[in-house]
């Protein structure tokens, strides 16, 4: 079962409803609101399954694939910006 964890300190900022992260490397992530949600969720590491879970109660009217491959995207933007790690 994989667990997803943020990657060190980041600062956050919202700038007009919108949120950016600051990472350790000074690199700056923009952040959409799908994506923005994933990264507060994840002030603790959580399962995969789980941050699912979670999504489908919080989004009940979207259809789960759509939300598993939305997910799937924010978590790929975390990923490659460091700021979020995968533990298999």
């Amino acid at each position: 079962m994989s667990r997803y964890r943020r990657i060190g300190p980041a600062c956050e900022t919202a700038i007009d409803g919108e949120l950016f992260l600051v990472l350790n490397n000074q690199d700056i992530v923009h952040l959409d609101p799908l994506a923005a949600a994933l990264w507060r969720l994840l002030d603790e590491p959580m399962a995969e399954e789980a941050i699912l879970r979670v999504f489908a109660a919080a989004f009940p009217a979207t259809p789960s694939q759509q939300l598993s491959g939305d997910l799937a995207t924010a978590i790929r933007l975390l990923e490659a910006a460091g700021a979020l790690v995968r533990e298999d």
